[in-house]
């Protein structure tokens, strides 16, 4: 027997040794050092920003303080631990006190053990310490009235004390012993501890999840997301784990008292054994959890294969699904269900086939007639053999009786994301959750993709989603929760009495659905009616205080809602259904769908989902804590708060911005494109209804969190871009700074530039083919919503909505619809859908002058531009002026849209009172890619020209001017860069090469339009976009920093005849590059002949454009000018040369 006595006083003289350590007192001091900068640093950006996006409330640290400051001190101190308990042994022998202790009449085992508990003591009691003091931090943050910091969620850190911290601490500790014991070399030793625990973190982070659990001894895979709705604080699968691993460690004490140097009356061969028993059962537990990830996913592939090769017939049309469903919240789901359906135009049917999940079990399948019918489901496919065919066109009813609990992993099937083979250090998506579904004794969560009620014919996930047919029906169910629950369903909840120890709500919504969504929870309501619409919000009872906070909203909420409403309707485009229910649901459900998509899952008919960490735990109080403030702004405290709440939802780019989900309801929920442009036209029609909604777009891309740290990546350049726009005075959103940064992307152009929307296949680069889809279709809608306007773009949806509700769509019917309205897609937009093809604007003149002033006496000036569209499609644009006045705010006005032919040319004049400080030309999809300056020739305020006012647009005669210059840029063909003989070449429109995925056209790029303050200067030659530098689509530059000469930007081109000759650079705009150092460039021209002449040029004196660099005399033929990156300024720039004869040549 161990004498539990000896045990303890073992490790009260191994824990006041360990205390006395300075090395203790060294990683403990680092360990709460770092992980109180982490605490702070996640209060103050959640604290201060989480008001202005929801997709910054993700990063609460309220519930991701154990798993981001944790992991800190994980990390920290256990290095620490190695070196607290690696030389226990080696210093017994040093300070000579081996003997004595081997003398002693206690066992090996007491030894081990009595030590492992005094290194573990004083290792993990500091955590019980570090979560007081987070608290009490929290508590004394909140409780001053600072705007950062509130107390942690109290499950989360008691679950990574004792579940992540003790069996991490016990298991290095064991770990240590045993190698120590068995490695004399303390060096050697101390090598191959650290070691093993970088290769623990390693295979964490590198691994797929589902293997990564195999060397997950520190816990953090295992660590659920901590949720004040949901009463599980982490997985099952997470606490048998961790009890594992410290089983395992009881085992290796074993082996260590086994293989101890010190003799005693024990058996060595009976401690050892038992400790590889006890180590080889923690094996097996940890074994089956990863064997159960490896069925869970061969289960998958049995789904997946069952229904891409399940004999494809015609398939049942739902037209109707009424009855009832009781939910037992964390028991089952029993389902008594009334289908009907009919067949398809296409054909008749004998069997009727559906997709159900396959944990539910059918206790009953009756006809009609209420007969019973023959059915086999398997693989979640439900194949009913009818009694007589049904012919096509007739509709028919079963019943069906069905209970159980959904099987969770019978969903997304196949997906471009899967959370379980995704490496940890992808798995951002996390934060988007991760469980297909919710089935806790505190909440329910019933997603569609579960299919918990029955889907018509095999899982459609598998398809090519353009493909995809969606089914609507009616729908009148009765759903059974605990009393004293609220359930939110597709439209209003209506009370339908009592069952028992169950509420009965109905709900019965107007129109028709594609799909049902079940949530059910101890919620607070809130909510209003209008115009025969319920508004409700259903959160938890600890989320209120946001509810206070935005009282005060509530007027202007109210009018806001029902205003939009009212216009839409009177366009005829009312809202379908007679509720609409904003309901809060735990971080761990997953809100992004599946396929290659990836869509948001956060708007479903009737419903829209708040994460728990959106609305409902942002700190609105702090952004209002001091009232103050507002007193002076028009509208008051009041208006603040809307219009606080308005960006923030619009600046939701995780999935959910309530004003383009909520469109949803509107049209897609309605009807839906059928065929293979079905992605594309659904696309474009759903950002247009948000357009008419709400004057907004979203974006949403469940790619960027699984793309590892881009996110961050993200976070920041969009952020480094909207405060860019801001102090120039332009007013921006984080939205659009979002929408910019991905879709400007050269991978995503390139995407563009060599397939259709209907070619592409989007399995290949997923990530890029969605930001492909968002920058084509925001381009058609933003050209028909600016070409028809609000009510003629709501009148559109209307029409197509009303003919179409309950079926599908195609082209022709878009087409149609839209001429109807005056708008012809063909002659606007070309053939967008099928072809690569894209409009050229190129402003041949851009002139202003002062004409005679209006009858009051103020100046009027004539602005006139001349514009080209040199490729053969359609496109569309308009002119943007931007305005510096002192003491005034900058602002940018924009003017009326423009279409223009393919190779056709306009001249249009617009009169103005004032002249803008610059002139830009804004694309709406071109080759331009984006908005680019005008040189706008000095206009003299004194002379007073007498001529004809020309006002509009005034078709003239497309050609291109003729020029004896000849001009490189740095995108042409003749633009290339040189370093130790490798070469990179730079195309016009696209790039032959696609090594890099990383590059634009050849070169590396900045995603930044302006080079930001502090940003270092690359030592590659690197290209920048902006619209002030020359370019005659695209508009760009390439810059490297200061270097010996040995990297230079080559611009070759072929002169038509020998004689003198002008070179010219192109500076441009300086703003780009501001406070860098501009100064004297050197480069050499090399002739035909080989011939070389040095070319000095100043930067520092130049000016913003074409400026004369030197006259050569040259032979006809081949020449180049190398630019090298030999400067006494900071950088070189690249943009454009240009060469011209010299006169009298």
């Amino acid at each position: 027997m161990m004498n539990i006595k000896s045990v303890l006083s073992i490790a009260r003289a191994e824990r006041l040794v360990i205390r006395r350590l300075a090395r203790y007192w060294l990683f403990l001091s680092f360990s709460f050092l770092f992980v109180f900068i982490a605490f702070i640093y996640y209060s103050a950006l959640h604290g201060l920003f989480s008001s202005h996006s929801a997709t910054v409330g993700l990063l609460s640290p309220r519930f991701l303080v154990s798993s981001i400051a944790g992991v800190l001190y994980l990390v920290i101190y256990s290095i620490g631990v190695i070196f607290l308990a690696f030389d226990v042994r080696a210093r017994d022998l040093r300070e000579r006190m081996h003997e004595v202790l081997d003398s002693r009449p206690y066992s090996n085992l007491e030894l081990v053990i009595g030590r492992f508990l005094g290194v573990l003591i004083p290792a993990w009691t500091p955590m019980l310490l570090l979560i007081v003091l987070i608290q009490l931090l929290g508590f004394l943050l909140k409780s001053s009235g600072m705007p950062i910091g509130e107390p942690a969620e109290i499950r989360s850190l008691l679950s990574f004390v004792f579940l992540i911290g003790l069996p991490t601490f016990a298991y290095i500790i064991s770990i240590v012993f045993l190698v120590t014991l068995l490695v004399k070399n303390r060096l050697v030793a101390s090598i191959i501890l650290v070691l093993l625990v970088a290769a623990s973190y390693g295979g964490m982070y590198f691994l797929p999840v589902y293997k990564a659990q195999a060397f997950d001894f520190f816990g953090l895979i295992q660590s659920g997301y901590p949720s004040d709705i949901t009463s599980t604080f982490m997985p099952l699968t997470g606490v048998v784990h961790r009890i594992a691993i410290l089983i395992a460690s009881i085992g290796i004490l074993g082996i260590c008292a086994a293989v101890h140097p010190r003799l005693d009356d024990g058996s060595r061969g009976r401690a050892g054994f038992t400790g590889a028993i006890i180590v080889a059962v923690a094996a097996v537990i940890v074994g089956g959890i990863f064997a159960g990830n490896m069925n869970d996913m061969k289960n998958q592939e049995i789904w997946l294969a069952a229904h891409m090769d399940y004999p494809k017939g015609h398939i049942p049309d739902i037209t109707s699904i009424t009855g009832r469903a009781n939910i037992l919240p964390g028991k089952g789901l029993d389902l008594d269900i009334k289908l009907s359906f009919k067949s398809p135009e296409s054909g008749p049917i004998k069997n009727a086939l559906f997709t159900l999940n396959p944990g539910q079990r059918i206790v009953e399948l009756l006809d009609s007639s209420g007969k019973p019918l023959s059915y086999k489901h398997e693989n979640g496919i439900l194949d009913i053999t009818m009694p007589e065919t049904l012919s096509q066109g007739k509709e028919t009813m079963i019943t069906l009786k069905t209970e159980g609990v959904p099987d969770k992993h019978f969903a997304y099937l196949k997906s471009a994301v899967n959370p379980l083979t995704l490496k940890s250090k992808d798995s951002n998506t996390t934060l988007l959750g991760n469980e297909n579904y919710v089935f806790d004794k505190k909440f329910v969560a019933l997603m569609p993709a579960i299919r918990w009620l029955p889907l018509s014919g095999v899982e459609n996930s598998m398809e090519n989603q353009q493909n995809n047919r969606v089914d609507f029906f009616n729908l009148d169910l009765t759903v059974g929760v605990p009393k004293g629950w609220l359930v939110a369903g597709p439209g209003r909840r209506t009370k339908a009495g009592e069952d028992g120890k169950y509420d009965l709500y109905r709900f019965t919504p107007p129109s028709v659905v594609p799909e049902v969504a079940l949530f059910a929870s101890e919620y607070e309501s809130r909510s209003y009616e209008t115009d025969g619409i319920l508004m409700e919000l259903l959160v938890h009872k600890k989320h209120m205080k946001n509810l206070d906070v935005l009282a005060d909203t509530k007027e202007k909420i109210s009018e806001y809602i029902g205003t939009t409403l009212r216009e839409v309707k009177e366009a005829g485009l009312c809202y379908p259904y007679d509720g609409l229910t904003l309901v809060e649901v735990p971080t761990v459900l997953r809100t992004y769908g599946g396929g290659w998509r990836l869509d948001t899952l956060q708007a479903m008919p009737g419903i829209m989902l708040l994460k728990e960490l959106s609305l409902p735990t942002a700190r609105f109080d702090s952004a209002f804590r001091n009232p103050d403030r507002f007193k002076n702004q028009e509208g008051g405290i009041a208006k603040a708060k809307w219009d606080r709440l308005m960006t923030y939802f619009q600046n939701d780019f995780s999935g959910g911005n309530i004003f383009t989900g909520t469109a949803r309801n509107f049209f897609l929920f309605q009807t839906s494109a059928s065929g293979p442009e079905a992605m594309p036209l659904n696309f474009v029609m759903d950002t247009l209804t948000g357009l008419v909604l709400a004057d907004t777009k979203g974006y949403f891309s469940a790619h960027i969190f699984a793309e590892g740290n881009s996110i961050n990546q993200i976070i920041s350049n969009v952020l480094v871009s909207y405060f860019q726009l801001r102090n120039a005075g332009l007013s921006d959103t984080i939205l659009n700074s979002t929408i910019r940064t991905r879709t400007s992307r050269p991978v995503v152009w390139e995407k563009a530039l060599d397939e259709s929307l209907i070619d592409v296949d989007p399995w290949e680069e997923p990530a890029d083919t969605v930001d492909y889809l968002i920058l084509k279709g925001y381009a058609v809608a933003d050209s028909i919503y600016k070409t028809l306007g609000r009510e003629k773009s709501a009148a559109l949806l209307a029409s197509m909505r009303k003919n179409l509700t309950g079926g599908g769509f195609t082209v022709s019917d878009v087409k149609i619809a839209l001429s109807e309205q005056g708008y012809d897609m063909d002659a606007s937009l070309g053939d967008w859908l099928g072809s690569t093809g894209l409009p050229g604007f190129v402003v041949q003149e851009a002139k202003a002058y002062r004409i005679a002033d209006d009858t009051n006496g103020s100046p009027r000036y004539q602005l006139l531009f001349t514009v080209r569209n040199d490729e053969p499609v359609p496109g569309t644009f308009y002119f943007a002026y931007y305005y510096t006045a002192q003491n005034q705010r900058p602002e940018l006005i924009a003017g009326e849209t423009i279409h223009l032919a393919g190779r056709h040319a306009i001249q249009y004049g617009t009169i103005v009172s004032r002249l803008p400080s610059m002139y830009f030309l804004a694309p709406v999809l071109s080759y331009n890619r984006s908005t680019f300056e005008l040189q706008m020739a000095p206009v003299n305020h004194e002379h007073i020209v007498d001529a004809e006012i020309i006002e509009g647009v005034k078709d003239i005669p497309w050609e291109i001017p003729s020029s004896s210059s000849i001009v490189v840029d740095d995108l042409d063909e003749g633009f290339s860069t040189l370093h130790e003989g490798k070469k990179g070449k730079g195309l016009r429109v696209r790039a032959k090469d696609k090594e890099k995925k990383d590059t634009d056209q050849g070169l590396p790029y900045i995603s930044y339009n302006v080079l930001p303050r502090g940003l270092g200067l690359p030592s590659e030659w690197t290209r920048i976009s902006n619209g002030m530098s020359y370019g005659k689509y695209r508009h760009t530059a390439a810059y490297i920093r200061k270097g010996e000469g040995a990297k230079k930007a080559l611009f070759s081109a072929e002169l038509p005849q020998s004689g003198a000759w002008d070179i010219e650079i192109y500076i441009p705009m300086r703003t780009i590059f501001t406070g860098r150092k501009w100064g004297r460039w050197s480069g050499v021209i090399i002739d035909k002949n080989g011939d070389r002449y040095q070319l000095e040029f100043d930067s520092k004196a130049g000016t913003e454009g074409w400026n004369l660099a030197g006259k050569y005399d040259l032979p006809q033929g081949a020449v180049t000018l190398e630019l090298s990156d030999l400067t006494d300024g900071d950088m070189v720039v690249a943009d454009a040369i240009r060469w011209t004869p010299s006169a009298g040549n």
